[in-house]
């Protein structure tokens, strides 16, 4: 059992503020017509046994959801000198060390690299399209018949 409370209905974000790309995603995120937790590291830091969680889910080790230029907090150590411990230490002490944000959905775990990134954390159903007639008009169906050749009857 995790620390984490991992409800597909619900959306975890995980961001530092000194990102600009982690309050930049932080709008889309507040667009989603979802449950959102938000956590900004910042004011709020992570307990370890979080991190540890994280990194799991994500399937990657602890140190890569980290900087890997480590010059600013240490410059004379290089990223594989640390330890898990080490990284827990340093992410209290200084949250800009945050790589990328971090967006959770049930037991989906990904590092937001582009602000729409999020959005790849939701399966597209029927249920969640745009289907008013300008959003079809407007669609990129690739193969799909013009609506406008529909409309005459014939497809060309």
């Amino acid at each position: 059992m995790g620390v984490l409370a991992k409800d597909k209905n619900q959306l975890i974000y995980i961001y530092s503020e000194d990102s600009r790309l982690g309050t930049k995603a932080l709008s889309y995120i507040r667009s989603l017509d979802k449950s959102l937790q938000i956590i900004n590291i910042n004011k709020s830091p992570l307990p370890d046994t979080v991190w540890i969680e994280i990194a799991d889910l994500m399937d990657v080790k602890v140190e890569e959801l980290f900087k890997s230029d480590m010059s600013a907090v240490t410059p004379a150590n290089k990223k594989e000198d640390y330890k898990v411990s080490d990284w827990l230490k340093m992410i209290e002490k200084e949250p800009s060390l945050l790589l990328w944000p971090i967006a959770i959905v049930g037991t989906k775990a990904i590092q937001i690299k582009k602000s729409i990134d999020v959005y790849s954390l939701y399966e597209a159903t029927g249920g969640n399209f745009d289907k008013s007639p300008e959003a079809i008009k407007n669609g990129n169906h690739g193969g799909s018949p013009n609506t406008d050749e529909l409309n005459e009857g014939t497809i060309k």
